[in-house]
């Protein structure tokens, strides 16, 4: 990585040295990220660092020579290898997180032009996820904890208060959304081996796509396999008895997603299969207006 500092700007002149040394430099680089072997083992980290340098440069504002308009082209040529053959879970990660640390809390940059060049390479490696989501668990659960961590401190209010560039909170979700369609229920196992704080950022947001998809909330929320203890059965009968009374089935409801948000595991069929078919039609129907509302919560 020593040599890659020597990447952090373009060559100021025509000096053939510096030139020479700036060439070798970018073909020891492509010799490495063009074999799909080699770039495959480049870790987050690294991919972070080497897509800093590159976008870096070509944010740079150059004087526009045959020289440097040949090293623009390379550095393009580096980026686009880079791009089709690293670790897709890897490179996402490496450019989510460099996303977040280029908005301040306000959710706007100072390097816009960098931001606009990361967003393209970002989309670029997420449209690998429609052809093949492939992503190892460690690649998963990598991107969702950055993901609920951009989400935590640029939640929608961030993005709502007149905002003229929302595509990386948009991006952030639709990279949710791609996680939701390639894994399907399986990602609500991912969500388990996430921290509560993560998990309660993202579930309420998961929960609205798999709907959206076709998911039943009611099946979801009984995909726990965990036997409730005796104080959470205590509890799930309570909200079952109140579940009985129509007046309080939307309370109960939004009391009920919490309870899951905090037991993801938890098997709650002793509450379901206590409600006759229409009450558990209706509890079903404010379980999506529930997680609406929990996700709106969760994300402002």
């Amino acid at each position: 990585m020593s040599a890659l500092s020597q990447l952090t700007h373009f060559p100021g002149g025509e000096d053939e040295r510096e030139l020479t040394v700036y060439r070798a430099i970018t073909s020891i680089i492509m010799h490495v990220i063009n074999s799909e072997v080699l770039a495959k083992e480049i870790s987050t980290e690294y991919i972070k660092k080497i897509s800093k340098l590159f976008l870096a440069v070509l944010s740079e504002e150059q004087k526009s020579t045959q020289t440097i308009d040949t090293l623009v082209k390379g550095v393009n040529a580096l980026v686009i290898r880079l791009l089709a053959n690293c670790s897709c879970g890897r490179g996402i990660a490496a450019l989510i997180d460099h996303m977040d640390s280029l908005l301040n809390e306000t959710g706007r940059t100072k390097c816009q032009k960098e931001l606009d060049i990361l967003l393209k390479c970002l989309w670029k490696l997420m449209s690998r996820l429609d052809k093949e989501f492939d992503l190892s668990p460690a690649e998963r659960n990598e991107v969702l904890v950055l993901l609920a961590k951009f989400l935590r401190r640029l939640p929608s209010s961030v993005w709502k208060d007149g905002h003229d560039n929302d595509k990386p909170y948009r991006t952030a979700k639709t990279l949710v959304h791609k996680f939701c369609k390639g894994l399907e229920l399986k990602v609500l196992e991912d969500l388990e081996c996430l921290s509560k704080e993560d998990m309660i950022i993202l579930r309420p947001l998961i929960d609205s796509f798999l709907t959206a998809l076709g998911y039943d909330l009611t099946n979801l929320i009984t995909s726990g396999t965990k036997q409730p203890d005796e104080n959470q059965k205590g509890v799930l009968l309570e909200m079952s008895d109140r579940l009985k009374d129509k007046d309080q089935i939307r309370s109960t409801m939004l009391e009920l997603h919490t309870f899951i948000l905090d037991n993801p595991t938890t098997d709650i069929s002793i509450l379901l299969n206590s409600l006759s078919d229409v009450k558990r039609k209706i509890s079903r129907e404010d379980s999506d207006g529930s997680t609406e509302e929990s996700r709106e919560g969760a994300l402002s």
